[in-house]
């Protein structure tokens, strides 16, 4: 799938333009009318082994979005880190939560969340981030806040400390890894332990 690239300031689209070869941004408006050379659609893929996170490349030509001495550029080769990007959640998304491992939905109650087959009320989360790309997972039913410790236990708490605190991973393919701030373990479900890190 192909996505658009959106300034959260500026509401404008980050394009290529083929015949000045350079990037520039267009607003919505002008999206419609856009001249044939100016590309506005970015497939976004899972960076290759050994590498964590995304590359960005044009959907017309396969080019590469880079960083190069601090300017975003467009590169016809994707070499290190310089191609690599991480995708975060920008400020307050809702989701609901389902396990690709073996489609179990995640909830909770007002004592501790767990996993179950059916889609409840209570299924909701709101993802905030910070600008560190810190997230903290809100359970939107309970208004409580979703959390490990050290022993890879998930719980809820009233309250945001380091241990509600997150980091996600956003994959091509609609996938997302969540892992613990705080304790660098992964957020995961089994039969036996249910939400566990």
């Amino acid at each position: 799938f192909y996505v658009r690239i959106k300034s959260r300031s500026y509401d404008k689209y980050l394009c290529y333009d083929m015949q000045r070869q350079s990037l520039s941004t267009l607003s919505a408006s002008c999206l419609s009318s856009k001249p044939s050379y100016q590309e506005d659609l970015w497939s976004v893929e899972e960076a290759s082994t050994g590498f964590h996170g995304v590359i960005i490349r044009l959907a017309d030509n396969g080019k590469y979005l880079e960083l190069n001495d601090g300017y975003v550029q467009i590169s016809d080769h994707c070499e290190g880190h310089s191609c690599i990007w991480q995708l975060h959640v920008a400020h307050h998304h809702n989701y609901v939560m389902r396990s690709k491992f073996d489609n179990s939905w995640v909830v909770t109650n007002r004592n501790k969340p767990y996993v179950t087959k059916m889609k409840l009320t209570e299924s909701s989360w709101k993802f905030e981030s910070d600008q560190d790309g810190t997230v903290r997972i809100y359970s939107i039913f309970f208004k409580l806040h979703l959390g490990s410790n050290a022993k890879g236990e998930a719980f809820v708490s009233s309250s945001a400390q380091s241990n509600e605190e997150w980091l996600v991973s956003f994959f091509s393919d609609g996938n997302i890894r969540i892992i613990s701030k705080t304790y660098g373990r992964y957020l995961c479900c089994s039969a036996s332990a249910g939400l566990c890190t």
